[in-house]
């Protein structure tokens, strides 16, 4: 579907949220596979924790921490989290269509 939707919807770049699970790795790494083929950006975000994970490992020498207050440790050593960013203005969003989606399609109108 993704290779057909790139095309149909002229994508150029995608973006989701980071995540960890075993399950969304596998997914994730497919998923830009698909979009490197048809050349398409992509990119992830941390956005659900308030440090990367990986970033957390990476600080422990690669283990994850067996107690509290080694966790704290690490994030004392790791500094303050980044701010979030900011919400987007609606003026700098592109107008859509209010009636249905892209898919020119009845099973997947937007209710």
């Amino acid at each position: 579907v993704l290779p057909r939707l790139f095309k149909e919807w002229n994508v150029t770049r995608m973006t989701w949220e980071f995540d960890t699970e075993p399950y969304a790795r596998i997914r994730d790494k497919q998923i830009h596979e698909l979009a490197k083929e048809a050349s398409v950006e992509t990119a992830t975000h941390t956005s659900h924790t308030l440090y990367d994970p990986e970033a957390l490992l990476a600080a422990n020498k690669g283990s994850s921490t067996t107690s509290y207050s080694a966790f704290v440790k690490i994030l004392s050593r790791m500094g303050k989290p980044t701010d979030p960013v900011a919400p987007p203005d609606i003026k700098e969003l592109p107008e859509m269509p209010s009636d249905k989606t892209f898919v020119d399609d009845d099973e997947h109108l937007v209710p």
